[in-house]
């Protein structure tokens, strides 16, 4: 379950917490706890809505740089999240242990008394002196003639040794003092928590005192009359009698159970009376199986849920429950977004006016993949979710499977306020998630485990070589020495050279060469550098241009080498092919070229285009040539990007001016020529790709793109753009003119020629 931290070490509660050891979760024992106060405090902002707040030397794990303190991290990182399908479920416990302590009665419990009797061989007397009840009413209770007191039944099983399997099994009826005995089931069943998940949303639990007694009414309110006969059959298995009420188009439901609405309360998030705000999702679902999670989430979609034009929606006012949810999603592999509206809204309930001036809190997701997932365990009544098709032609190196999620870091403040602040101590890892987030014990000095401290010498000869050890070692920067080799494309693309050229021609003729370079001997160890060739091997080969039994490079690896590719974008283009068609899109072409390296660094999507380039996404899923990543995925950002500058190099095809180019996407003419030559690199080797693949007619419409690209025209202008010395420009006005193809050329007298794309240019034509 989750707990916080302040509670965590304010109790000293002596739990396991999760944590990772880079490879797998662990479950690990606190080892100490610390409280401190400070003055500023870093609050992390993700897309995702969530939000990480800590002190500026708090170590997080970061995509790609391991662990960075809080103020070392920038806008853009990818922060990480712990993936939950990877930690164990747990069984929720036994209905019995839900019940409150105090005022609580079991039936039909009598005959535990004489079998505590005979246990311990003792006289009824005796063992009601020795278990603090009267003796005079022992009678009832072992007849059964009166209700027991929980705390006792719960002390004779003690006593017979029942574990909870049997306990559950013996109590099965309960009631408070003067309340209607309810029937309740050994565990909590889906059922109840649907039940639970609709009273949270459109329900409540109206609190009330009259002659110095305490009564509770549970109520829900819905239009859908399907969802209150489904309440209705839920408590009536509790052996309650609900009523059933309609207020011109609105039903409700009304049931007085003290006891029911006491575990609703106390287990399952639902303050009594006014609940807009405070209403919290239940800490025993965040490990529970998804299945249970599923049943409560479809209680609340069928009360404050909708799915609209492909999206799924939750809204709430309460901020606790709405990152609650999004946990819960996060717990079927949904990562949702959050968004906040502080609009006042005015509404008429039972034709009263309601006034809303409390936030309102959105959670929302659409991707296929995401709404698939959850109609896998959300069954709603008031509407079926529906199966979302798309592609199965999947790309199985991106499809695998992260040991964590990552959100995109979107904005970082330093507040000023005098604040407690906890940490914790953890054996072995010293991590721990708090709110998802994987972070780090503020660090050591020394050696784990045996050092309090650390400390380094500088021992100088005198006094003018003391100052230059501190000028040199102390002050002066850092200047940090790196080989080209240490990047990763550019070392995939330098193996692949070497065996497709047959430079070298064995593992260890490889691992020699490498050894002899200066990446070699910054890398690390020998062991480490041969683990590194070898995963790149192994990915050479996944991708097919690598034969690593014969030590050699395939037909298509030899072509990858020779048009110095890196063979990442080499995969990805050739992955595509396979999804293309000949009414493929020009945008979808050009978004697989902007998503490889060699047209980075791409155009970042701005906050206020997200929404834009995600509703794109989403009407258009089916029509990509690649998978488009999870949410959480580390390359999900980038696949933003990917897509305005698909977008930039479509308007540059569709002969937008560069003003227009450098207003809209704020690019620069010459930034433009570099982005739109390596775009024509990439279109060209895509059509190299598509010819060994014996794909003639595809490899024709990349011809045609790829031209397009180089002159930044329309098609129609290809024909007219083979004249040398006619351009873009002169080509179109050619073209409005009349001039569709170079024989049109013919057709016009030499004044108009010369008027529409100049003498020079003209007598250079005439000249050929």
């Amino acid at each position: 379950e989750e707990v916080e931290i302040e509670k965590v070490v304010k109790n000293k509660i002596n739990k396991k917490v999760v944590t990772f050891d880079g490879k797998e979760y662990q479950s690990n024992k606190i080892l100490k706890y610390y409280k401190r106060e400070v003055e500023k405090l870093i609050i992390i902002k993700t897309n995702i809505g969530k939000e990480l707040r800590l002190t500026k030397e708090h170590p997080v794990f970061i995509k790609n740089k391991g662990w960075v303190k809080a103020n070392n991290i920038k806008i853009g990182d990818k922060i990480s999240i712990c993936n939950y399908e990877s930690i164990k479920h747990k069984k929720l416990p036994f209905f019995f242990e839900f019940l409150p302590a105090d005022k609580v009665y079991t039936i039909k419990t009598g005959e535990l008394i004489e079998k505590a009797k005979n246990k311990l061989n003792i006289t009824e007397k005796e063992l009601a002196k020795r278990f603090g009840y009267n003796y005079k009413i022992s009678y009832h209770y072992k007849n059964n003639l009166k209700a027991m007191p929980l705390w006792l039944t719960k002390k004779l099983c003690k006593i017979l040794e029942y574990d909870k399997t049997k306990m559950s099994e013996i109590i099965k009826e309960v009631k408070t003092a003067y309340g209607t005995k309810i029937r309740i089931p050994k565990r909590i069943q889906p059922d109840f928590l649907w039940l639970a998940g609709i009273i949270a949303t459109d329900g409540n639990l109206n609190k009330q005192t009259k002659n110095n007694s305490v009564f509770i009414k549970l109520r829900i309110f819905n239009t859908d009359i399907k969802i209150i006969n489904k309440a209705k059959r839920i408590l009536s298995s509790f052996g309650l009698k609900p009523k059933i009420y309609k207020y011109n188009d609105c039903y409700y439901l009304e049931i007085c159970s003290t006891l029911l609405s006491r575990i609703l309360n106390e287990h399952f998030g639902i303050p009594y009376n006014n609940k807009t705000t405070s209403v919290n999702v239940p800490s025993i679902l965040y490990s529970a199986d998804p299945k249970l999670i599923g049943s409560y989430l479809s209680g609340v979609f069928d009360g404050d849920g909708n799915y609209h034009n492909g999206r799924i929606l939750f809204v709430s006012s309460s901020k606790k429950f709405a990152f609650g949810l999004q946990d819960l999603l996060l717990r079927l592999k949904i990562l949702s977004k959050i968004s906040a509206d502080s609009t006042i809204l005015k509404t008429k309930i039972r034709d009263k006016e309601v006034l809303f001036n409390k936030p309102k809190y959105y959670i929302t997701f659409y991707k296929h993949s995401y709404i698939n997932q959850f109609g896998k365990y959300v069954k709603p009544v008031k509407y079926k979710i529906p199966n979302k098709k798309y592609s199965n032609n999947i790309n199985k190196y991106f499809g695998k499977k992260e040991k964590l999620y990552f959100a995109n870091v979107i904005e970082i403040k330093e507040v000023k306020k005098k604040i407690p602040v906890y940490n914790l101590e953890i054996e072995e890892n010293n991590n721990y998630f708090v709110s998802s987030f994987l972070v780090h014990n503020c660090g050591r000095a020394g050696r784990p485990k045996y050092d309090k401290s650390g400390l380094a010498l500088l021992i100088a000869k005198n006094e003018t070589e003391a100052t230059e050890l501190v000028n040199r070692y102390l002050l002066g920067e850092i200047e940090p020495i790196d080989s080209k080799l240490s990047l990763e494309p550019v070392l995939r693309m330098h193996i692949l050279s070497l065996i497709s050229t047959e430079f070298v021609h064995s593992m260890d003729k490889l691992l020699n060469f490498f050894k002899k370079t200066f990446f070699g001997y910054t890398f690390g160890t020998d062991i480490e550098l041969q683990i590194k060739i070898k995963e790149i091997l192994e990915q050479l080969e996944r991708f097919g241009f690598l034969n690593l039994k014969e030590f050699r490079a395939t037909r298509i690896g030899k072509r990858v080498a020779e048009l110095y590719l890196d063979p990442l974008s080499a995969h990805r283009i050739i992955n595509s092919l396979d999804r293309v068609s000949l009414k493929t899109e020009d945008l979808f072409y050009l978004q697989v070229i902007s998503h490889c390296s060699e047209l980075y660094p791409l155009l970042k999507v701005k906050r206020n285009e997200m929404s834009d380039i995600e509703d794109f996404i989403a009407k258009n899923e089916k029509n990509f040539l690649e998978d488009v990543p999870e949410f959480f995925d580390y390359e999900y950002e980038l696949f933003l990007s990917s897509i305005k500058t698909a977008k930039l190099l479509n308007d540059w095809i569709s002969e937008k001016t560069e003003d227009y180019l450098l207003e809209k996407y704020g690019i620069t003419p010459g930034e433009l020529y570099t982005k739109t030559t390596n775009a024509q690199w990439l279109l060209y080797a895509a059509e190299e790709f598509a010819k060994l693949k014996g794909n003639r007619k595809i490899a024709k419409e990349l011809r045609k793109l790829e031209l397009r690209m180089k002159n930044g025209i329309k098609e129609e202008l290809l024909d007219l753009i083979r004249i040398k010395g006619i351009g873009r420009v002169k080509a179109r006005r050619l073209y409005n003119s009349g001039i569709k193809k170079v024989c049109d050329l013919r057709k016009i007298d030499r004044l108009t020629a010369e008027r529409l794309i100049g003498k020079k240019t003209l007598q250079k034509i005439l000249g050929k």
